[in-house]
């Protein structure tokens, strides 16, 4: 047996997503460079080819940074990136954005918390109709 308390996460009433709308119009309007490499829509192709490519950038960007570090631009070693561990990591997140998969289902959640909040609340301009 634990001493931890266990904490009980209060569920929100009609909440159909575990976050909320917000967090999904970040993804789409927002991205980071991870989040574009899973909220795209690409082929199976690409998907096959782009984790190949991200791979060669890490490994072209060592070479640099040994280059800089024989010339004397920079006095600390560079430290060899895991190129297998960014191979897959990539890979998987290439894998999310075939057919626009991973967006597509980010909005078909958004649209289910609208539906769940029904005229009660306005997400688009933040008015609660309760009060």
């Amino acid at each position: 047996m634990s001493n931890k308390k266990e904490q009980e996460i209060p569920e929100e009433e009609n909440s159909t997503t575990a976050g909320n709308i917000g967090r999904v119009i970040d993804y789409a309007f927002n991205p980071s460079k991870d989040k574009i490499r899973e909220m795209t829509n690409i082929s199976r192709l690409q998907a096959a080819a782009f984790p190949l490519l991200d791979v060669k950038t890490d490994g072209l960007k060592h070479c640099l940074a040994i280059a800089a570090y024989n010339v004397g631009e920079i006095n600390k070693i560079p430290i060899m990136p895991d190129l297998s561990d960014t191979f897959v990591h990539r890979t998987a997140q290439w894998q999310k954005s075939i057919k626009g998969s991973n967006l597509e289902k980010a909005v078909q959640l958004a649209m289910a918390e609208i539906e769940s909040e029904g005229m009660n609340h306005d997400p688009l301009r933040g008015i609660d109709y309760d009060d």
